[in-house]
C-alpha cells in the first residue's frame, strides 16, 4: 500500500547501505538536533531562538519560540515566532513540510512591521 512507503524505504536502506534507523536513532535526539539546528541558524544568519514556554500552542506537543536577529552591537530584533511540531498525530500531513498562520508585512497603516507566526 502507498501508505507503507517508510517501511519498505527502510527496507532498503539496510540492503543498500547497511543503515539500521533502529541503531542510529539513539545517537541523534531530538533536543540535541534541535539544538545544533538553531545553532547552525545562529552562525550562518546571526538568528536566536528563545523558547516561550508562555505561549500556549495549538497542541501540547508544539514547542513556541521567538526568532530573533542579532544586529551589530549585540541588539537583537524579533523577526519571526517559531512553531515546532516535531510529532506525527491522526490528522496531520505527514513529511517536513510548513506553513504560515500569519505573513511578514510592512504594509500597515502606520508602518509598523508584522511578524510572521
Amino acid at each position: 500500500e502507498p501508505w507503507d512507503w517508510r517501511f519498505y524505504a527502510e527496507k532498503v536502506r539496510c540492503a543498500n547501505y547497511n543503515i539500521d534507523d533502529t541503531i542510529v536513532k539513539p545517537y541523534f535526539p531530538l533536543t540535541r538536533m534541535v539544538d545544533a539546528i538553531f545553532d547552525c541558524a545562529y552562525q550562518l544568519f546571526r538568528l536566536k531562538f528563545k523558547e516561550r514556554s508562555d505561549i500556549i500552542a495549538y497542541h501540547p506537543d508544539v514547542k513556541v519560540y521567538e526568532v530573533f536577529e542579532e544586529l551589530e552591537g549585540g541588539v537583537e530584533k524579533l523577526i519571526a515566532i517559531f512553531l515546532h511540531d516535531n510529532y506525527a498525530r491522526p490528522h496531520k500531513r505527514g513529511g517536513a513540510w510548513m506553513s504560515e498562520y500569519r505573513t511578514q508585512t510592512k504594509n500597515t497603516i502606520d508602518g509598523q512591521s508584522i511578524i510572521p507566526i
